[in-house]
Formats: structure tokens, sequence, C-alpha cells
């Protein structure tokens, strides 16, 4: 059995300049339908989620958002049957703050509860 991919974003990145930026979001389709990821940890720099970002990851077991997270777009999770845990470095106030497309998600897993994972 194939254990999948596990997959951890840079926190900086070379642009077409050769200037070394921080990573503080990322496109849409980049994960979009990835049948082969299982656990997605984000950078400390990541400060968005676009919409639909981990749609179609059937196999996403886990994923780590840094305290920086701000707003997590509609649709993030849509199809990800497998999702177990979400782990956020952030307080439980922190996790208040970020934009509300993500509190459907918290009626549907559960609330955060200090210690462990978020869903």
């Amino acid at each position: 059995e194939n254990a999948g991919a596990q997959v951890k974003i840079p926190a900086f990145v070379e642009n077409s300049f050769g200037v070394r930026v921080p990573v503080v979001s990322f496109g849409n389709d980049l994960f979009q339908g990835r049948k082969d990821v299982t656990d997605i940890i984000l950078p400390p720099t990541v400060e968005s989620i676009p919409e639909g970002a981990f749609s179609g990851c059937d196999n996403l077991r886990r994923l780590a958002l840094p305290k920086k997270i701000k707003s997590i777009k509609k649709g993030t999770f849509e199809g990800c049957r497998s999702l177990e845990d979400v782990y956020f470095e952030g307080s439980f106030e922190e996790w208040k703050e970020i934009e509300a497309s993500l509190k459907n998600h918290i009626v549907t897993y559960g609330p955060l509860i200090p210690g462990t994972p978020v869903c």
C-alpha cells in the first residue's frame, strides 16, 4: 500500500527576479484533486488559504496551519473524507479570529480543545 505524500510548503521561495520572498498564500489549484497527498504542513508565513484549496483531496488526513492564518475560503475541505486532524499553532482566541468561511467546519468537526487537533 502506498504510504501517500507528505507535503511541507517552504516558507520562502525565489521569485523570477532572483529575490527570496515569503510564501503568504498559494494557488487554489496546487492541491485540488490530489489523491496522493495525506499530510500538508503550511509554513509560518502563510496568511490565507484560497477557495477550494484542498477540495477533492480524498486521502488528506492531517493539515498543520500556522498561527498567521487570517482567512480560509469557502470549500476548502470539500470532499476531504479522510481528514482526521487540523492542527493550529495559535491560541483559541486566534482561532476564533479566522475569517468566517471556516465556521461551518467547526460545527461539523467540533471546537478547538487546547493541546489537541482542531478537527
